[in-house]
């Protein structure tokens, strides 16, 4: 279920990839070295310099109903990305995401509760990245519910 710009932009968080996030980004990925040029002019100096596809990691997505889900005892299983153009310098996203899908299974004592999200990078007129995130929780059941499982 793929929301909308319009959809999307009511919960998303507005950021932009600037010089000083994407130099300090390329340093901690080793593409630069910490001893090269890394100040202000290493990106105007390579006007072209592509942002890596992996940046998108970096940037934080709103969701609605978020203050009621709590990330804690989250464990990541998979993404991945459909890149529909790459990111520039400069421009502002607005990134966001929604719970597409939950399913759960019970396996060896522990409840196994797996969400799917749809995550979105849009500028103010184009979707630029399309994601999908699973990640999921792991409870132990009490000992009712494994004699009623």
């Amino acid at each position: 279920m793929s929301h909308s710009l319009e959809e999307a932009r009511m919960y998303a968080i507005k950021q932009q990839v600037t010089k000083e996030a994407l130099t300090a980004f390329l340093l901690a990925i080793g593409e630069i070295e910490p001893n090269g040029v890394i100040d202000g002019n290493f990106i105007d100096a390579h006007e072209t310099f592509p942002v890596p596809p992996t940046f998108a990691t970096t940037f934080t997505y709103g969701m609605p109903g978020a203050e009621s889900f709590s990330p804690d005892g989250l464990i990541h299983a998979e993404q991945s990305f459909t890149y529909h153009r790459p990111l520039r310098v400069g421009e502002t996203y607005y990134c966001s995401q929604h719970l597409a899908d939950t399913s759960t299974r019970v396996m060896r004592g522990s409840r196994m509760t797996f969400y799917i999200y749809e995550q979105y990078v849009d500028t103010a007129f184009e979707r630029v990245i399309s994601a999908r995130m699973v990640v999921f929780r792991r409870t132990l059941l009490t000992q009712g519910e494994e004699v009623a499982l």
